[in-house]
């Protein structure tokens, strides 16, 4: 609000008490903003009486009571200073406006918000119903099942475990279940690049025939040296994952 209006609004008491007592929590709290003794010198003492309802009133809104408190501390605290704000004060109390000393509102309670669930971890124990759940459950629950054996969410070395993904991928109708079959086996390859239990797996799946015999590109390779050739450990390019943010842990 540009000062030329705070002052007409000053000057406009009925008006600002009018504001003050049917205004919306924000314009209220902007007024008693305004009011403060920090900001303003205002001796009207209807003013003053309606700023201590606003704090006496269990109707105020919390954020009203709250900056009509800031308003009165401030009082208190000129009060001790200043003879024009501890008369002030004084009409307050005589009236029966003001008891001291003043107690903060207390803060609004917020709703405490739901705390993130945590997925459980897969155990050795629970590896026979997981596998028997891929090979009789039905499509949800294979789903979820596999959603849970995903590399982005329990690295599982198992090798009975990864044999059944790869059935669940090939043998599969279910599109999702396939598809969910795929994002593991997709993270699974990625993983290869820099971990060396999926390394060791992916080769152990391509010694059964169930992945390519050939590796090249997935997992890093010495390399000799050579005319024009690379010294040392070639590491296969990172490529950008084609997954959405959010499809990347699914």
């Amino acid at each position: 609000m540009p000062r030329r209006d705070q002052k007409e609004l000053l000057e406009d008491i009925p008006r600002l008490l009018e504001m003050l007592t049917c205004g919306t929590p924000e314009t209220q709290q902007g007024l008693l903003r305004l009011l403060c003794p920090c900001r303003t010198r205002c001796f009207a003492d209807e003013v003053w009486a309606a700023i201590c309802r606003a704090y006496d009133s269990p109707e105020s809104a919390p954020r009203v009571r709250d900056q009509a408190f800031h308003a009165l501390e401030t009082l208190v605290d000129r009060a001790r200073t200043d003879a024009r704000w501890k008369e002030m004060l004084t009409h307050l109390k005589e009236q029966g406006l003001l008891a001291l000393p003043l107690e903060k509102p207390l803060p609004t309670t917020k709703k405490p918000t739901a705390a993130k669930k945590r997925e459980p971890k897969v155990r050795s124990w629970d590896l026979p119903r997981l596998l028997a759940t891929l090979e009789c459950g039905d499509p949800q629950e294979q789903k979820d099942t596999l959603r849970s054996l995903c590399p982005c969410r329990n690295p599982r070395y198992d090798q009975e475990v990864w044999l059944a993904i790869f059935r669940a991928y090939e043998c599969e109708e279910n599109v999702l279940v396939r598809d969910q079959a795929f994002h593991a086996i997709d993270t699974l390859f990625k993983r290869a690049r820099i971990d060396p239990r999926s390394q060791e797996l992916l080769r152990w799946l391509a010694d059964q025939g169930v992945v390519p015999q050939t590796l090249d590109g997935v997992i890093p390779e010495w390399q000799p040296v050579g005319r024009g050739g690379l010294n040392g450990l070639y590491i296969p390019r990172y490529e950008r994952s084609p997954r959405s943010k959010a499809n990347r842990r699914r």
